[in-house]
């Protein structure tokens, strides 16, 4: 499926930069790019819902995100990186580990105990930028 979503993608850039590439001063070929980039966009979404459905499922049928935990993982931009986490108790800074098959993020306070975040906020603003 990740090879579909790729080539979407491709599809898309492709149509954005021959719309960058021209002047589209004429009205014929501004309107076919406009409809090729809404058919490229409409095909994006629609291999997103698709792909939303099946992980949907594989969780529902679960009843947890055990199946989906290590695809989540190996995508979490923060994962063994420092964060801060704005927390209703009060904002404090660890190492986020992983997640929970429930869903709650682990992370590593300095003292070394780990904490379930379930509610708040999680971000690295502050420590590296934007992430």
């Amino acid at each position: 499926m990740e090879e579909q979503y790729k080539k979407t993608f491709d599809q898309m850039v492709d149509s954005l930069k021959m719309y960058q590439r021209y002047e589209l001063k004429d009205k014929n070929r501004k309107d076919i790019v406009n409809k090729t980039a809404a058919r490229v966009f409409q095909a994006l979404r629609i291999e997103v819902n698709q792909e939303f459905e099946v992980l949907y499922e594989q969780f529902v049928s679960a009843e947890s995100l055990k199946n989906l935990k290590a695809e989540y993982e190996s995508r979490l931009a923060n994962k063994d990186n420092r964060v801060n986490v704005l927390a209703p108790s009060g904002a404090w800074q660890g190492i986020c580990l992983g997640i929970k098959e429930d869903g709650a993020l682990l992370v590593q306070r300095e003292d070394g105990k780990v904490e379930e975040v379930i509610a708040g906020e999680v971000s690295v603003r502050g420590i590296y930028g934007y992430v």
